[in-house]
């Protein structure tokens, strides 16, 4: 894969019954500081961890919560082109997305792959 073209990955990730969404920045850079870390080389890699609480009110809705995001994220990267996310992205993950937005979510995502599968 041709890692040049991409500026950010949007990694939806799972654990424990859980979805969280991973975004890494600068993807090439983030790889050669790991290589260049063998060689004894110094690049600066930082890393960003935003920390947020449940939004859903249940234990089925975190999936179309971190769909709902990502998406949001992805839009605004492909409208914006930002240099880098860690500014901004509190602002992209907050929100009022609750229960009744997830219902919403969930049956437009049904009815999207009933239409397109």
């Amino acid at each position: 894969m041709d890692w040049d073209g991409y500026r950010y990955i949007l990694l939806p990730v799972v654990l424990h019954d859980h979805w969280s969404l991973l975004v890494i920045e600068r993807v090439l850079q983030w790889f050669f500081s790991a290589v260049n870390s063998r060689m004894q080389a110094s690049m600066e890699t930082q890393a960003f961890s935003y920390v947020s609480k449940p939004r859903q009110a249940n234990s089925v809705d975190c999936g179309v919560c971190m769909l709902h995001y990502l998406y949001k994220i992805k839009s605004y990267v492909d409208k914006h082109e930002p240099r880098s996310l860690s500014e901004i992205m509190t602002m992209l993950t907050v929100g009022s997305f609750n229960a009744a937005s997830s219902s919403k979510a969930r049956a437009s995502l049904l009815k999207h792959l009933l239409t397109t599968a």
